[in-house]
């Protein structure tokens, strides 16, 4: 099975994030090779997750900053 990118965990948190806070009263999310369950008593953990997931994917579309040569 091939590993999800941090955009693609990203999407999945932010979906899972989405029905927690419009009814869902549990969701699952892989992270890591487990399986996590979220409900509404730790949405924080789930926030700071897809925090996480923003930072690396942040990170991999920076662009490394270049000089011009005369």
């Amino acid at each position: 099975m091939a590993t999800k990118s941090a955009a693609e965990r990203l999407e999945e948190a932010e979906d899972a994030l989405h029905l927690l806070l419009t009814g869902t009263t549990e969701i699952e999310v892989q992270y890591e090779g487990t399986r996590v369950k979220y409900s509404q008593g730790n949405i924080d953990e789930l926030r700071r997750y897809i925090a996480l997931l923003k930072g690396e994917v942040n990170s991999a579309h920076r662009r490394r900053p270049f000089g011009v040569a005369w």
